[in-house]
């Protein structure tokens, strides 16, 4: 799926915040001609990995470590 719904993007890069706050993909936008985090390849590659839902399961949603 290349072009997804925004709902779904959106979705994703709130995974991606969860699991990885700090992708390294990053791409120019043409409007600013700035690089900006690319949220749609980090999700691809968080959907990618096989441990995700295990990853989910035991995420600490209490913030302490």
């Amino acid at each position: 799926m290349s072009n997804p719904p925004i709902a779904v993007r959106l979705t994703l890069q709130a995974l991606c915040l969860l699991i990885d706050p700090t992708p390294k993909e990053k791409i120019k936008n043409e409007k600013t001609l700035k690089m900006e985090t690319d949220w749609w390849a980090a999700s691809v590659r968080n959907l990618a990995n096989p441990k995700l839902l295990n990853d989910l399961v035991s995420y600490n949603k209490e913030g302490t470590a």
